[in-house]
């Protein structure tokens, strides 16, 4: 066995055609599959390495076409016998470092062409729209992140994280999202019985419409473990420089991530809010996806916008991201410290707010916010994350700004000036550090970035009293608050 990988690995390092000939030979790959079953059956590690670095070896030489054609449909996707190449990292612990590098390079072009590219998409398409492959083989993968020992740290982290963004950028990553939950292929049966049914009781003209009301009614709501680790290595990827330096309008991707990748981001942020509200018996899981896609929408808010570069903020703004976060941030009570306003005296005395008032015809719809949201903190640092997030959004950005006004979240605002301080929080969760800070940040935004598009928001907030947060509009006139107001992107986590 060992002589003839050997043998194997030699051949496929030689050249291009060397290697394409090696795999176009069904003996050989009969071989290597056949060794890679019996390696997984008795979990023989040096077995299936052998073979897996052959493979690797491969896929650094070998032509587009035949590594898409030979070695990823036939090798990596075979799904004969009770243990194929999908339970490796089940079956084989010892040889995931292997198993990450093999398909970070399967999704990976030889060389920047055409060809090159959509033969490593269709690669990438293959793998990730296989149900069982996903649940079994990537929900392993994604899992042994979590255990990752020292020296396997760096190189796998270099290899998964690749292997990553090339889902990212191929615009597959919602669909491996999806896939890696265990209902993913019963629910996507049950859209397409429900699909069938709607085009089969209605007319052609309609056929569109109904495709949309079916695609938003199986939203899944149901989240795993899994899954929130892969929005982990999802903020990891967007803050990379390459990925916003030097960017321009008239690239395909001029933002930090695709702009289906953004909507998918949104759209999971608001179903996890959802489902930590009707708190169901994946509450865990979901308040961990919730936590991660906060997350990953304050790391892109840190990101420093510069002119004439594309501004991804900019366009979450316009598919929904303030909609998103004040409605998330007045679903909940006020924060404790503005409860001990009406204790103060002289300017600083307000009235106690016991809940913020919702305008469900600016949200676009009744009980919106209602029956979206929360009420309650699922996490500690909940709130400094979304507070976080619209302060460094309206950093330079007055169309933020007005969408916070028309939401009415200018008294949202400045009630969080006070933060949660002086007495224990209300809902089970501990107080959150720096709160204050964030909604001090987010007051001067919005009166110093919002002048300039509207006057309404000036007179609406300077000076006003709203929950114990009053507007100092001679001090933000004057930038006392912050030296480098307009150097700086807002504030970001180190600053914590």
């Amino acid at each position: 066995m060992n002589d003839a990988c050997k043998c194997l690995m030699r051949l496929c390092v030689k050249d291009e055609e060397c290697a394409s000939e090696v795999f176009e030979l069904n003996d050989t790959r009969e071989y290597l599959m056949k060794s890679l079953r019996e390696g997984a059956k008795e979990k023989d590690a040096l077995k299936c390495r052998n073979v897996l670095y052959v493979m690797i070896n491969a896929l650094q030489c070998a032509r587009e076409d035949v590594k898409t054609k030979h070695i990823v449909k036939k090798i990596v996707m075979d799904a004969h016998g009770r243990v194929g190449f999908k339970d490796l990292p089940k079956a084989v612990p010892a040889v995931r470092p292997a198993l990450a590098k093999l398909v970070a390079l399967s999704v990976r072009a030889k060389t920047v062409n055409l060809q090159g590219t959509c033969e490593a998409r269709e690669r990438c398409s293959t793998i990730v729209n296989d149900y069982r492959f996903v649940k079994d083989f990537f929900g392993a993968l994604i899992l042994w992140t979590r255990e990752w020992t020292l020296e396997e740290e760096d190189e796998a982290r270099m290899d998964v994280e690749m292997l990553l963004e090339r889902v990212v950028d191929f615009e597959t990553f919602p669909t491996m999202f999806r896939n890696l939950h265990e209902n993913a292929e019963k629910n996507e049966t049950k859209k397409d019985e429900m699909l069938r049914e709607h085009l089969l009781s209605t007319s052609i003209d309609s056929t569109t419409a109904n495709y949309a009301k079916v695609q938003n009614k199986m939203v899944p709501t149901s989240f795993c473990d899994t899954q929130s680790t892969l929005l982990h290595f999802l903020a990891r990827i967007s803050v990379k420089s390459h990925r916003y330096a030097n960017k321009t309008v008239h690239e395909k991707n001029p933002y930090v991530l695709p702009e289906s990748v953004l909507a998918f981001l949104l759209d999971t942020t608001r179903e996890a809010a959802k489902a930590c509200k009707d708190e169901k018996k994946d509450y865990a899981f979901a308040r961990n996806v919730l936590r991660e896609c906060l997350f990953t929408l304050r790391s892109i808010s840190e990101i420093e916008s510069k002119p004439n570069v594309p501004d991804t903020v900019g366009f979450l703004t316009g598919i929904g991201i303030v909609r998103l976060l004040v409605g998330m941030i007045i679903a909940l009570d006020p924060p404790s410290g503005s409860r001990q306003s009406k204790k103060a005296t002289g300017p600083a005395k307000a009235d106690e707010i016991p809940k913020f008032p919702i305008d469900d015809e600016a949200f676009g719809g009744q009980n919106f916010v209602r029956e979206n949201f929360p009420t309650v903190k699922p996490y500690n640092g909940y709130r400094v994350d979304i507070m976080a997030t619209l302060a460094n959004a309206a950093h330079r950005r007055p169309r933020v700004c007005e969408g916070i006004r028309k939401l009415g979240g200018v008294a949202v605002v400045l009630s969080h000036t006070r933060g949660e301080e002086g007495e224990s929080s209300i809902d089970g969760c501990e107080e959150e550090p720096f709160f204050a800070r964030m909604g001090v940040m987010g007051d001067e935004k919005f009166v110093r970035d919002g002048r300039h598009d509207s006057e309404r928001n000036r007179s609406f907030s300077a000076g006003k009293d709203i929950g114990g947060g009053r507007v100092d509009e001679a001090r933000v006139e004057s930038g006392t608050e912050s030296e480098n107001w307009e150097t700086t992107s807002g504030f970001n986590r180190e600053n914590e």
